[in-house]
């Protein structure tokens, strides 16, 4: 039998399309102060946001006499016609989210507009209005959600944990505080500041406030006008991250989730990023309104665009210019007169860095992995080290460069994928206290059984504090503590357990491989060169750069005028 459904369920379900969890609340919230011009927006939660999410802002506020107009269904200041559906300049429209809201939650909202000297005080119970009365004006608006889901057991049960709540909000917050620079956001979880934006309007500032002063201080920036603008900052080629988690960008200032505008902006890179690596990227697109449908996702974090190809060309040429700008002399040139070359005093020509204690490569037992005929290395002569970096050796077919950092990454890397046994373990004499962000304690307690796997023993202290009591030893070398913290923020929670694994090794490779600048005697590199011969891709180091660079006998003969 067919029945109409109850007011209540209509509302709930209704809900579930805009509130889907704590951020979601967040994001509307902060939305809606934007869209009110707000000039500073400071947001509260309290258990991941399940018993209370608070935002007050000094926004244009609602007049006391429509504040309850405000929480009916369907309601807008921005949207009144069909027409403008056409050309929506808000980053809200639709009219549902305050209304959706307050009928999963207690909430209270609390506005006065400028204009008037008087605020009202406003009380909504899950859909029942509970109390309106006069308060005191403060300018602008303050709404607190209480206990959100409380009443829909279906809904709160299938929320992650408090933690994965809060750093979900924590990325929304930081999303919006970098779409809108102008305007300070804070976010306060659980009584502790947990991230501020300066709101001064540079986007260099906001990103800075993200992710910090040294990541800002190296970002490139972009520019492109027309009628399709854009303008924003991206990383150099050698700044990535194993996932796209730093990437974000924008249209007409609201934050979506465009693959189309995401692979422009990684394609713009294309043969500078190592494989599997993804840069950092705030890029926002401004376009006329009536070029870009707004109203295409539920929660409004897609966008339908009329001339999809020449917005990604316009995306993509714009971050390929900076790119291009900063590319590096290939390291083959050589000059057209090479014996005009000005003189070079070698006394003047310090080593990066020095190393008295040499560090071993033992002789082990060959891997088990063979390499196909594509990827095998000839059989090498090695003769020395140039710049305490590269090993330079011989082949039949001219000169091999070989990245002693990168080599002896994969050398690693192959030896701890392809056993079960754990890395001996290095007990701390004393221990190193860390402090985690939200996101990386998340990681340590979503994958603490694959860093232990590792030799890392790792225990918390209470807050976002952790202490480490060993490390692995890889070959004779420790791998430092803080290491900890590169492999949380490598790994993405909820991943596959084999990924996991393989970007914490990847990390571990790279922490106890030797560096650059460090000096290597005659027995080692040859060592060395041996070990990544008997590696299952020697070409490459576990990021997808080269190990390798060859310089063809017939490249040399026809330099030196021989051919």
């Amino acid at each position: 039998m067919i029945r109409c459904m109850q007011p209540d369920l209509v509302a709930q379900i209704k809900a579930g399309e805009v509130v889907e969890r704590p951020a979601s609340v967040v994001k509307e919230l902060l939305e809606n102060s934007l869209d009110a011009g707000a000039r500073r927006i400071r947001v509260e939660v309290q258990a991941g946001g399940t018993q209370l999410i608070r935002v007050v802002d000094d926004g244009e506020g609602i007049a006391p006499e429509q504040l309850e107009l405000a929480f009916a269904e369907h309601t807008s200041s921005k949207l009144h016609t069909v027409e403008g559906l056409e050309s929506i300049g808000t980053l809200g429209f639709r009219g549902e989210a305050l209304h959706a809201i307050a009928s999963v939650s207690r909430v209270e909202a609390v506005s006065t507009s400028r204009e008037s000297a008087a605020a009202a005080r406003l009380v909504i119970d899950h859909g029942l209005r509970d109390e309106l009365a006069p308060a005191p004006a403060a300018g602008g608006t303050r709404i607190s959600v209480h206990d959100l889901f409380a009443r829909v057991p279906a809904r709160r049960k299938h929320l992650r944990s408090n933690r994965s709540e809060a750093m979900a909000i924590h990325q929304v917050v930081a999303q919006y505080a970098i779409g809108h620079p102008a305007v300070a956001i804070s976010l306060e979880s659980d009584g502790r500041p947990s991230f501020a934006s300066p709101g001064t309007g540079q986007l260099a500032d906001a990103f800075a406030a993200v992710f910090g002063s040294d990541v800002a201080g190296r970002m490139l920036p972009v520019h492109a006008e027309g009628d399709v603008g854009v303008d924003g900052i991206i990383t150099p080629p050698d700044i990535s991250r194993s996932n796209r988690s730093g990437m974000m960008v924008f249209v007409n200032g609201r934050p979506v989730k465009s693959p189309a505008l995401t692979f422009a902006i990684e394609d713009a890179y294309s043969g500078q990023l190592m494989a599997g690596r993804h840069p950092l990227a705030a890029v926002a697109v401004t376009l006329p309104t009536a070029d870009v449908d707004a109203n295409v996702h539920p929660a409004k974090l897609e966008v339908r665009f009329t001339n999809d190809r020449k917005i990604f060309a316009v995306v993509r040429s714009a971050v390929a210019t900076p790119i291009q700008s900063k590319a590096s002399v290939p390291v083959a040139a050589v000059s057209q007169h090479p014996w005009q070359a000005d003189p070079v005093d070698s006394r003047s020509q310090e080593p990066r860095r020095s190393y008295p204690d040499q560090v071993r490569f033992p002789v082990d037992r060959p891997s088990a992995a063979t390499p196909s005929m594509a990827d095998a290395l000839p059989a090498l002569r090695v003769f020395g080290q140039s710049a305490q970096t590269f090993i330079v050796a011989e082949g039949p077919a001219g000169l091999y460069m070989i990245d002693q950092h990168a080599a002896h990454e994969r050398v690693i890397f192959d030896e701890l994928t392809g056993t079960e046994a754990r890395p001996p373990e290095q007990g701390l004499l004393e221990p190193v206290q860390l402090e985690l962000s939200d996101r990386q304690m998340d990681a340590l307690e979503a994958h603490g059984q694959e860093i232990a796997g590792l030799s890392f023993m790792v225990e918390p202290l209470g807050g976002n504090w952790c202490v480490v009591r060993s490390v692995p030893m890889v070959r004779n070398r420790t791998v430092e503590a803080e290491a900890v913290l590169e492999v949380l923020d490598a790994l993405e929670v909820g991943a596959s357990a084999e990924e996991v694994l393989r970007q914490a090794i990847e990390i571990v490779a790279c922490k106890a491989a030797v560096k650059a600048g460090q000096v290597l005697t005659m027995t080692e590199m040859r060592e060395l060169v041996s070990q990544l011969e008997r590696t299952a891709h020697p070409r490459t180091c576990p990021h997808g750069r080269p190990t390798t660079i060859h310089i063809s006998l017939e490249k040399l003969e026809r330099e030196f005028g021989r051919r």
